[in-house]
């Protein structure tokens, strides 16, 4: 049977030794049926890091060993499992859609935040194989767009050379925007990388969600009637921003002056995360402001696979709309019907947007409530990497495969123009990509 990725024709250069990979990501990962909380998997003794029908369970949201913190940065190595496994493999460039580049830059920064030095270290050695654009020899200005680089990090912490050359339209699969420079997007496909402290403009993005499945229970669709009694939850460090700590603190004053104190739970420390799902499990709305990056964090596709609308605060407060922010599989997924959103800034505006916010939830009736619910069952799926069983979801990979051949099919209709522009064409507010 065909996989649900056969439609591409991959390209796919030379790989970094797979099985080195799995090896050397064992001592900071993990593998099943160790002896670290949850994996009672003892038949199953492949890595965590791998591809997996039931992933391995961590029993914490910080750093320590193995990485339960660093491992939601390793989406990139399942998306090429995926890839490699479903699509079709063609060794003729010329009969390629696209031209898929087997690093994983996610990984690699994940081991050397947990400091896993021997993966680091062989990682690194291919890192500088392909921006020295000695691997890529079929990278050229009519066939960037068509180049895919998995980065399953912040935008900030993806090289800095995917802003120069032919890279910077490249299609860059990364977990969303950022700007560690003080910069503010106003588009969901401008990026910042660390250039000479300033912003770098990537032409082409597409945002994957963070891997949150070593933290839930085995995927289940959330259930759209199931009872939820609290109002609104969240499970934030409030400490990690003056923001977080002050919308948590007018939000908690407008529940006890509207009594429904006993219906709001804000806790001011990051639980385990077996508490944190039960709390989100037991809410309708759930808390996710942004973190130190401007886009996403782990904690938004924590609580959507919850079965837990996102009360998502932009504490950078750009003040995006919908289209603008860069929201993974847009043309799939109808974010405005799932997500609940709002800008704060310190001070006065603060208060009267948490007065606003807070009376939006309240207020919002059982019908609309339901049809949110029921929107984020039929979508969830398709924001995890992991599943119990692949039978029950059989169109994992559709949102990225689909945005992947809209891209094919545009471009292909701008390579003749392409080929007569003395510089990369810009982007328009219509413009779906930069060929």
């Amino acid at each position: 049977m065909p996989g649900p990725c056969a439609d591409l024709r991959l390209f796919v250069y030379p790989s970094i030794p797979r099985g080195e990979v799995l090896r050397l990501s064992e001592p900071c990962f993990g593998r099943h049926g160790d002896s670290h909380p949850n994996n009672s998997h003892g038949s199953d003794r492949s890595p965590c890091i791998a591809m997996a029908a039931e992933p391995c369970s961590y029993e914490s949201f910080m750093s320590g060993r193995p990485a339960a913190n660093t491992f939601q940065y390793t989406g990139d190595w399942v998306i090429l499992e995926r890839m490699t496994r479903d699509c079709t493999l063609v060794d003729d460039p010329r009969l390629a859609d696209f031209f898929l580049v087997p690093f994983l830059f996610g990984t690699l920064s994940a081991a050397d935040w947990q400091r896993c030095y021997p993966l680091k270290r062989m990682l690194k050695k291919a890192l500088k194989r392909v921006i020295s654009g000695a691997m890529l020899v079929h990278l050229n200005r009519t066939t960037a767009s068509r180049h895919v680089f998995l980065c399953s990090t912040d935008g900030q912490f993806c090289p800095a050379t995917f802003g120069q050359g032919d890279l910077q339209n490249a299609t860059i699969v990364h977990l969303g925007d950022d700007n560690v420079w003080g910069n503010h997007f106003r588009n969901r496909y401008v990026l910042a990388a660390r250039q000479k402290g300033q912003g770098v403009v990537w032409h082409n993005a597409l945002t994957v969600p963070h891997r949150v499945s070593q933290w839930l229970p085995p995927f289940a669709r959330p259930n759209p009637l199931a009872p939820r009694p609290l109002l609104l939850s969240g499970n934030v460090n409030l400490n990690r921003s003056s923001c977080r700590g002050l919308v948590a603190g007018h939000l908690q004053r407008l529940a006890f002056s509207s009594n429904v104190s006993d219906r709001v739970v804000l806790a001011g420390r990051m639980l385990a995360p077996g508490d944190a799902g039960q709390l989100a499990a037991s809410s309708i709305f759930c808390l996710v402001p942004t973190g130190d990056n401007k886009g996403f964090t782990a904690r938004f596709y924590f609580v959507l696979l919850s079965g837990c609308i996102p009360v998502r605060i932009d504490c950078w407060d750009r003040r995006l709309g919908f289209h603008e922010t860069a929201f993974p599989f847009p043309s799939l997924i109808n974010w405005s019907k799932l997500v609940v959103s709002a800008s704060m800034r310190e001070g006065k505006r603060a208060a009267r947007e948490s007065q606003r916010l807070f009376a939006r939830l309240l207020s919002m009736r059982p019908s609309e409530l339901l049809a949110r619910r029921q929107y984020l069952a039929e979508v969830a799926h398709w924001l995890t990497y992991d599943q119990r069983d692949a039978r029950s979801v059989p169109q994992w990979g559709k949102p990225l495969r689909v945005q992947l051949r809209e891209r094919s099919s545009a471009c292909g209709q701008m390579h003749s123009i392409l080929a007569t522009q003395s510089s990369p064409l810009r982007r328009t507010r219509s413009t779906q990509m930069i060929c």
